[in-house]
């Protein structure tokens, strides 16, 4: 169904040709085949004498190499400006710098707008990417600050907790020598007893927060260290599939070129043949023929007989 509506369009468009600009075309005698239209294989023959044919060539590319759309150069040009701009951008973060370099294979370009367009935007977007790390590493920075004051807080709550159990202690010593002489109760010593086991529990606790506070605070210096492992590891990625798409805008621009077909090849593309049929009315009627074949040298010409 497909190849009839392209046969049934290409007549319509050589019809249309004929008739507005009025062109004339040698008569060729063609053998007709069987019409894939309906209509045109059952359309009654005008008789040879009324009749003026004209054969026409519809050259179709639509399956030929010379059909494929070429590339925009402009648009191909833009992206490889674009990649090389990120390319540079990944190679001073990697490398710790601040400022984007036009690299060698720009030199004379430099101050040309899409040059100055694609850098000025990685430059952008550099500064933003930045300017995210900074503030996030910041943040955790701040938190590690309130870490070790948190620290130094529960280590001097710590020296004094020690420094009441001590003296609970000391207490309890006294309060032994008082029950042998008569001059204490049992009932005073469990009191300093119960006191010194609640502060020696407290001591534990707050032992057990500084070991806490001290394990956070590792992690979130080790969590800088990993964001730029990270950061790292992702401009490793992105600069390596950027290389790969260069390498295959190179590759591709040089198969391209190699490969690209001339004019006149196209021009001379094989297509679909239609003949044009006026009757004496002046009616006219576009029957699909078979492709006229470039004519074959007789082998048996210029041969003598024996």
């Amino acid at each position: 169904m497909t190849q009839k509506f392209k046969l049934i369009a290409s007549a319509t468009s050589a019809l249309v040709l004929v008739s507005t600009l009025g062109i004339a075309f040698s008569h060729a005698h063609v053998a007709p085949f069987a019409s894939l239209h309906a209509k045109a294989a059952t359309a009654p023959q005008p008789s040879e004498a009324d009749t003026q044919r004209h054969p026409v060539r519809v050259v179709d590319v639509t399956g030929t190499p010379c059909a494929s759309v070429a590339p925009d150069l402009n648009a191909v040009e833009n992206e490889r400006l674009a990649l090389l701009a990120h390319q540079s951008r990944l190679e001073a973060e990697l490398s710790g710098r601040t400022t984007i370099i036009i690299p060698q294979e720009l030199n004379g370009r430099e101050t040309s707008e899409p040059v100055q367009r694609a850098f000025r935007e990685e430059a952008v977007a550099m500064q933003s990417h930045l300017t995210q790390i900074v503030e996030q590493i910041e943040a955790v920075q701040q938190s590690i600050e309130l870490m070790k004051r948190e620290g130094d807080i529960i280590q001097k709550k710590d020296s004094m907790m020690q420094r009441q159990v001590s003296l609970l202690q000391e207490q309890l010593d006294n309060i032994d020598a008082l029950l042998k002489r008569g001059s204490a109760t049992v009932s005073q010593k469990l009191a300093l007893e119960q006191a010194l086991a609640q502060y020696e529990s407290g001591d534990l606790d707050l032992q057990l927060s500084g070991l806490k506070s001290r394990q956070d605070l590792l992690k979130a210096q080790q969590s800088i260290a990993d964001a730029r492992t990270q950061l790292r590891s992702q401009d490793l990625i992105e600069l390596s599939q950027t290389q790969a798409r260069l390498s295959d805008l190179s590759k591709g621009a040089d198969a391209a070129n190699a490969k690209k077909p001339s004019g006149a090849a196209c021009d001379q593309a094989p297509g679909p043949v239609f003949e044009i049929v006026r009757g004496a009315d002046g009616a006219m009627q576009v029957l699909p023929i078979a492709p006229i074949e470039p004519a074959k040298p007789d082998p048996t010409k210029g041969l003598k007989a024996s």
